[in-house]
C-alpha cells in the first residue's frame, strides 16, 4: 500500500462594490492510501467532489453573510 498527500485548492474573485472585491478561498489537504493508479485517481476525484460542494457551501454563506448578490469578477485556480 502507497501513501499520497493531496492538496486541492479552488479561489474565486467576488465583486462586492465597484472597484472593489473579495477572493474566497477553500482548500483540502488530505493523505490518502491506494493500491493501484486507478484507486488512487477514484479517491483523488472523491476529495475533489467533496472540495466542490464545500467550495459552493463557504460562497453561498459568504454571499449571505456579507448581504451580497453573486457577481463574478473573475476566476482563479490553482
Amino acid at each position: 500500500m502507497k501513501k499520497s498527500k493531496i492538496k486541492k485548492s479552488i479561489t474565486r474573485k467576488l465583486s462586492t462594490a465597484q472597484y472593489e472585491s473579495i477572493d474566497v478561498t477553500v482548500e483540502i489537504e488530505e493523505e490518502v492510501e491506494w493500491d493501484t493508479v486507478e484507486d488512487r485517481m477514484k479517491k483523488t476525484e472523491n476529495i475533489s467532489k467533496i472540495l466542490i460542494i464545500d467550495f459552493n457551501n463557504t460562497i453561498a454563506k459568504t454571499l449571505e453573510e456579507m448581504n451580497l448578490k453573486k457577481k463574478l469578477a473573475t476566476v482563479t485556480g490553482k
